[in-house]
């Protein structure tokens, strides 16, 4: 779904949001914006944890393998 909306921006946090035609606030830092809303359902979100813990696992073992190497280096 893709929507107008009046957006105020506190650095990278949305501190207030309104919908284009019927708007709440009277802020001048509110500035108009289209917002795209994609629906998350918890099987992509949990698809989305197991792909990051498992990026996290290679990273940590392919680290793992160079202070290995590293180490029977310094062994000889």
């Amino acid at each position: 779904m893709i929507k107008k909306m009046w957006v105020k921006f506190d650095g990278l946090e949305v501190e207030c949001f309104c919908d284009y035609h019927h708007r709440k606030c009277t802020s001048k830092e509110c500035k108009p914006f289209v917002a795209k809303f994609i629906d998350i359902s918890e099987e992509v979100k949990e698809e989305k944890v197991i792909q990051e813990f498992d990026r996290a696992a290679k990273k940590f073992q392919s680290e793992l393998v160079k202070t290995l190497k590293v180490m029977d280096k310094i062994k000889k």
